[in-house]
């Protein structure tokens, strides 16, 4: 073991011989790499998609854990909406439900529109529904055969139940 000075806070520290270790404890590491403001604190180390990487874990999981406490299986959020931020009155804790729904209520996650022929297995277009819908006079039978769809579904069509 060697000594050595922690990068942040100038406390000697001793090393593994072979340690690269720079800081004394993880609270020195991140707190050398914030950027603190007024504002929000901006994590200015690795990042993956936006969000602070300490090594395997994410550098607002660590500050709620380092400031408010254990998270357990919760989330933990950003009322700012800026992933780098790691400031603590910023975040906050919620379960995956809270997390998806605050991400789509700023508008970060988009619930897809795969209805009708943006549906992956759809066979039928808009233009093949509105000639079902139009032609009353052929049986549902020869449209689901050339249309290759059952004739239970040419009259969900016609009764508004599908393709709304």
């Amino acid at each position: 073991m060697n000594t050595t000075v922690c990068k942040f806070c100038d406390k000697q520290f001793y090393r593994e011989f072979e340690s690269k270790k720079k800081y004394c404890q993880p609270l020195c590491f991140f707190l050398d790499h914030v950027l603190i403001s007024d504002d929000c604190w901006l994590w200015t180390g690795a990042k993956t998609k936006g969000y602070g990487q300490m090594g395997r874990e994410y550098a607002h999981r660590f500050s709620w854990k380092h400031f408010h406490g254990p998270t357990g299986k919760m989330s933990v959020l950003h009322k700012c909406d800026v992933p780098s931020c790691v400031k603590p009155p910023h975040l906050f804790l919620g379960n995956q439900k809270d997390n998806v729904l605050d991400a789509w209520r700023k508008g970060r996650h988009k619930i897809p529109d795969n209805s009708g022929e943006r549906q992956g297995r759809a066979k039928l277009t808009r233009v093949t529904v509105a000639y079902i819908r139009t032609n009353r006079n052929i049986s549902a039978v020869l449209l689901a055969a050339k249309f290759k769809v059952t004739s239970n579904h040419i009259r969900a069509i016609r009764q508004g139940l599908y393709w709304k």
